[in-house]
């Protein structure tokens, strides 16, 4: 779903139970298969190293949740504009989108990386552990602040956690860009999914009560709601 909607994942696919090594020690109920995802930190024998953003900006993985935002994962982003930069900053901004209409709220700072192909220039790595756990549970916003602003109690900073308008206005204008280019990024990435998601919803081998959690919650969002109102508007 999340390639669909024009993000860079891993490879990954869904493999019969076979082929996995019978020792295992996981239990895996009445499945009949696995997802194999490829390492995208090794080039053949090669390693490449690799970060996840909790170790890039220093954070406790115990505050995985808590210890920074996605306006300082995009500022950093911009340090780098040679190799990551805008675009960077855009992909981002796709994950929020697309992580955001599909309801995965377990995305905190060790599921966003960079890597190092050449051993010295970061590059951000290609998409990960992305669930949509609207499908089994309910919930809203994210598991990352999209930023923090001040408040009466400066121990209680107001936390903004949609992608709201109002919320991206303030988190281009923190991270220092054109609001206008990341506007039209969500709204290309909501139209392919929108376009995308239904039909492989369908099609998936996810139960029928799954199924419907997760259309009823993207037909539901907001950037659903504002995408149908721009389509019929005369």
């Amino acid at each position: 779903m999340a390639a669909a909607a024009g993000v860079n994942v891993c490879e990954s696919a869904l493999v019969p139970l076979e082929a996995l090594d019978p020792t295992h020690g996981y239990a895996l109920g009445g499945s009949a298969h696995f997802l194999a995802v490829s390492r995208f930190d090794r080039q053949g024998a090669k390693r490449i190293h690799c970060e996840d953003f909790a170790q890039v900006l220093g954070v406790d993985p115990r505050n995985k949740y808590t210890g920074a935002t996605y306006a300082g994962v995009a500022a950093v982003m911009m340090r780098y504009p040679d190799s990551l930069g805008l675009a960077a900053v855009h992909e981002l901004l796709r994950l929020i989108t697309i992580n955001e209409l599909m309801g995965n709220y377990e995305a905190h700072f060790k599921n966003f990386c960079l890597s190092y192909p050449d051993g010295t220039t970061p590059v951000l790595s290609k998409a990960f552990d992305i669930v949509a756990w609207s499908a089994y549970l309910g919930g809203q916003d994210h598991a990352l602040a999209l930023y923090r602003a001040e408040s009466k109690n400066p121990e209680q900073p107001k936390v903004f956690n949609t992608l709201s308008p109002g919320a991206l206005r303030e988190f281009c204008n923190r991270v220092g860009i054109a609001e206008q280019a990341c506007t039209t990024v969500i709204r290309d990435t909501v139209a392919l999914a929108l376009q995308s998601w239904p039909g492989m919803i369908a099609k998936s081998t996810i139960l029928d009560e799954q199924k419907e959690r997760l259309i009823t919650r993207i037909q539901s969002h907001s950037f659903a709601q504002r995408r149908s109102r721009r389509v019929v508007a005369p």
